[in-house]
């Protein structure tokens, strides 16, 4: 199944968390800014994804069989947006960085596992 992402200048963070969590609803997406020393900085969702450093606006075409680095790698290569896929565990948000291998609907379903208990 594929899926959508409408990427504009005026969309806020937030809106593009609610078009992913959508699809995904066991996952979130949060965008930073590589600021100094390259350290990471999250953006705050009200920001725009211009101001969040979106390159150009398009579609983003995604498959739950598509890695999380790959996903993340499409973003930041194709829209400059520097993302982080974060999985639901119970109540917390943990990031998916020791299981970027893993396709977003397996990390989509192992959210929904842990959750559920």
């Amino acid at each position: 199944m594929q899926m959508t992402l409408k990427l504009s200048d005026n969309l806020s963070i937030s809106e593009l968390q609610e078009q992913f969590t959508g699809m995904f609803a066991f996952l979130k997406i949060r965008l930073y800014k590589v600021g100094e020393g390259e350290e990471r900085q999250q953006l705050r969702e009200s920001k725009t994804l211009k101001e969040a450093g979106l390159k150009k606006q398009g579609k983003l075409h995604i498959d739950g069989d598509i890695t999380v680095g790959e996903f993340e790698k499409k973003l930041r290569e194709e829209y400059g947006l520097i993302a982080q896929v974060s999985r639901r565990s119970g109540r917390i948000w943990l990031e998916t960085t020791m299981t970027d291998n893993w396709t977003l609907n397996h990390q989509n379903e192992h959210g929904r596992e842990l959750s559920s208990h």
